[in-house]
Protein backbone atom coordinates (compact mmCIF):
# COMPACT_ATOMS: atom_id res chain seq x y z
CA UNK A 1 0.00 0.00 0.00
CA UNK A 2 2.60 2.73 0.69
CA UNK A 3 4.42 1.87 -2.07
CA UNK A 4 1.28 2.55 -4.37
CA UNK A 5 0.96 5.43 -2.21
CA UNK A 6 4.30 6.64 -3.39
CA UNK A 7 3.78 5.91 -7.41
CA UNK A 8 0.91 7.52 -7.00
CA UNK A 9 2.86 10.68 -5.64
CA UNK A 10 5.76 10.52 -8.05
CA UNK A 11 3.23 10.51 -10.86
CA UNK A 12 1.66 13.51 -9.72
CA UNK A 13 4.82 15.59 -9.25
CA UNK A 14 5.05 16.99 -6.35
CA UNK A 15 7.42 19.89 -5.35
CA UNK A 16 10.56 17.56 -4.39
CA UNK A 17 9.13 14.27 -5.77
CA UNK A 18 11.05 14.44 -8.68
CA UNK A 19 14.68 15.18 -6.76
CA UNK A 20 14.08 12.62 -3.97
CA UNK A 21 13.09 10.18 -6.57
CA UNK A 22 16.10 10.91 -9.12
CA UNK A 23 19.11 8.74 -9.66
CA UNK A 24 22.55 10.12 -10.42
CA UNK A 25 25.33 7.94 -12.32
CA UNK A 26 25.74 5.78 -9.70
CA UNK A 27 22.16 5.21 -9.16
CA UNK A 28 22.15 6.66 -6.08
CA UNK A 29 19.60 8.96 -4.77
CA UNK A 30 20.69 12.85 -6.13
CA UNK A 31 20.29 14.53 -2.74
CA UNK A 32 22.65 11.40 -1.18
CA UNK A 33 25.32 11.95 -4.12
CA UNK A 34 24.76 16.08 -3.10
CA UNK A 35 25.75 15.29 0.42
CA UNK A 36 28.33 12.75 -0.82
CA UNK A 37 30.04 15.76 -3.29
CA UNK A 38 29.59 18.80 -0.46
CA UNK A 39 31.14 16.68 2.15
CA UNK A 40 34.14 15.84 -0.26
CA UNK A 41 34.41 19.58 -0.74
CA UNK A 42 34.08 20.44 2.85
CA UNK A 43 36.93 18.14 3.80
CA UNK A 44 39.40 18.90 0.52
CA UNK A 45 39.18 22.49 1.68
CA UNK A 46 39.39 21.82 5.68
CA UNK A 47 42.68 19.85 4.67
CA UNK A 48 44.30 22.64 2.31
CA UNK A 49 43.36 25.30 5.64
CA UNK A 50 44.98 23.49 8.40
CA UNK A 51 48.46 22.71 5.81
CA UNK A 52 48.61 26.49 4.60
CA UNK A 53 48.45 26.77 8.38
CA UNK A 54 50.68 24.74 9.29
CA UNK A 55 52.71 26.37 6.51
CA UNK A 56 53.07 29.98 7.49
CA UNK A 57 53.10 28.76 11.34
CA UNK A 58 56.78 26.78 10.26
CA UNK A 59 57.96 29.84 8.26
CA UNK A 60 57.16 32.28 10.64
CA UNK A 61 58.95 30.54 13.37
CA UNK A 62 62.02 29.84 10.65
CA UNK A 63 61.88 34.37 10.45
CA UNK A 64 61.67 34.59 14.23
CA UNK A 65 65.00 32.83 14.35
CA UNK A 66 67.07 34.49 11.75
CA UNK A 67 65.65 38.06 11.99
CA UNK A 68 65.87 40.28 15.33
CA UNK A 69 62.65 41.65 16.03
CA UNK A 70 62.49 45.79 15.13
CA UNK A 71 59.93 47.75 17.07
CA UNK A 72 59.82 51.66 17.00
CA UNK A 73 59.69 53.18 20.28
CA UNK A 74 58.10 56.27 18.74
CA UNK A 75 55.91 56.90 15.78
CA UNK A 76 55.31 60.14 14.30
CA UNK A 77 51.31 60.46 13.83
CA UNK A 78 50.81 61.63 9.92
CA UNK A 79 49.47 65.30 10.12
CA UNK A 80 49.44 65.23 14.41
CA UNK A 81 50.69 67.41 16.63
CA UNK A 82 54.30 66.87 18.33
CA UNK A 83 56.59 68.52 20.38
CA UNK A 84 60.04 69.99 19.06
CA UNK A 85 62.88 71.78 20.68
CA UNK A 86 62.06 74.98 21.43
CA UNK A 87 65.49 75.90 20.40
CA UNK A 88 65.47 75.12 17.32
CA UNK A 89 66.13 77.69 14.29
CA UNK A 90 62.93 77.31 12.59
CA UNK A 91 60.62 77.81 16.08
CA UNK A 92 62.87 80.74 17.08
CA UNK A 93 62.08 82.36 13.26
CA UNK A 94 58.44 81.44 13.53
CA UNK A 95 58.50 83.46 17.30
CA UNK A 96 59.98 86.42 16.20
CA UNK A 97 57.77 86.40 13.22
CA UNK A 98 54.70 86.31 16.31
CA UNK A 99 56.29 88.82 18.30
CA UNK A 100 57.02 91.55 15.23
CA UNK A 101 53.17 90.70 14.49
CA UNK A 102 52.10 91.39 18.10
CA UNK A 103 54.02 94.91 18.11
CA UNK A 104 52.43 95.88 14.79
CA UNK A 105 48.60 95.19 16.62
CA UNK A 106 49.25 95.76 19.75
CA UNK A 107 47.91 99.27 21.26
CA UNK A 108 51.16 99.40 23.76
CA UNK A 109 53.30 102.98 22.75
CA UNK A 110 56.71 100.47 23.93
CA UNK A 111 58.19 97.63 21.75
CA UNK A 112 58.25 93.95 23.27
CA UNK A 113 61.32 91.63 22.28
CA UNK A 114 61.12 87.89 22.48
CA UNK A 115 62.47 86.55 25.97
CA UNK A 116 62.42 82.50 25.92
CA UNK A 117 60.67 79.94 24.13
CA UNK A 118 59.37 77.65 26.41
CA UNK A 119 57.63 75.08 24.43
CA UNK A 120 56.51 74.31 21.06
CA UNK A 121 54.57 72.04 19.12
CA UNK A 122 54.74 71.61 15.06
CA UNK A 123 52.13 69.90 12.54
CA UNK A 124 53.08 69.20 9.15
CA UNK A 125 49.94 69.27 6.53
CA UNK A 126 50.12 71.41 3.23
CA UNK A 127 51.59 74.09 5.50
CA UNK A 128 53.49 73.74 8.60
CA UNK A 129 51.58 74.64 11.76
CA UNK A 130 53.54 75.87 15.06
CA UNK A 131 52.28 76.39 18.79
CA UNK A 132 54.58 78.12 20.90
CA UNK A 133 54.81 79.03 24.12
CA UNK A 134 56.55 82.51 25.24
CA UNK A 135 57.69 85.04 27.66
CA UNK A 136 57.99 88.53 25.79
CA UNK A 137 59.41 91.23 27.39
CA UNK A 138 58.56 94.85 26.92
CA UNK A 139 61.45 97.41 25.89
CA UNK A 140 62.19 100.85 26.93
CA UNK A 141 61.47 101.60 22.82
CA UNK A 142 59.11 103.31 21.69
CA UNK A 143 57.04 101.90 18.17
CA UNK A 144 57.35 105.25 16.79
CA UNK A 145 61.53 105.41 16.90
CA UNK A 146 62.20 102.63 14.33
CA UNK A 147 65.35 101.39 16.49
CA UNK A 148 66.07 97.87 16.41
CA UNK A 149 64.11 95.53 19.04
CA UNK A 150 67.60 93.65 20.35
CA UNK A 151 69.34 96.69 20.90
CA UNK A 152 66.88 98.24 23.20
CA UNK A 153 66.91 97.71 27.42
CA UNK A 154 64.05 95.66 29.26
CA UNK A 155 61.74 97.43 31.12
CA UNK A 156 60.10 94.94 33.95
CA UNK A 157 56.86 94.29 32.37
CA UNK A 158 56.73 90.72 30.99
CA UNK A 159 54.01 88.46 29.27
CA UNK A 160 53.22 84.92 29.05
CA UNK A 161 51.96 84.84 25.27
CA UNK A 162 50.79 81.29 23.58
CA UNK A 163 51.19 81.87 19.32
CA UNK A 164 49.82 80.04 16.76
CA UNK A 165 51.93 80.59 13.43
CA UNK A 166 51.47 78.92 10.34
CA UNK A 167 54.33 78.96 7.50
CA UNK A 168 53.69 78.46 3.94
CA UNK A 169 56.17 76.42 2.21
CA UNK A 170 55.51 77.54 -1.04
CA UNK A 171 56.36 81.37 -0.61
CA UNK A 172 58.10 81.08 2.99
CA UNK A 173 55.80 83.60 4.58
CA UNK A 174 54.30 83.16 8.40
CA UNK A 175 51.14 83.90 9.26
CA UNK A 176 50.13 84.53 12.73
CA UNK A 177 46.84 82.67 13.05
CA UNK A 178 46.24 83.24 17.15
CA UNK A 179 47.73 85.29 20.00
CA UNK A 180 46.97 84.89 23.78
CA UNK A 181 49.25 87.25 26.37
CA UNK A 182 48.54 87.51 30.30
CA UNK A 183 50.72 89.19 32.30
CA UNK A 184 53.39 87.10 34.52
CA UNK A 185 55.11 87.99 37.44
CA UNK A 186 58.87 88.53 37.15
Amino acid sequence: MLLKFLKKKKKESLWGAERFWSRDNHNRPLHQAHITENMARRVLLLSTLLALVALVHVSHGIEEADEPLISASHVQLLGGWSTVNPEGSEIQEAAAKAVENFNTKSKAKKHFRLLQVTSAELQVTNKINYKIDTIIGKTSCLKSENKDVETCNLEKRQLQCKFDVQLNPRNDKHTVVASRCKKTSV
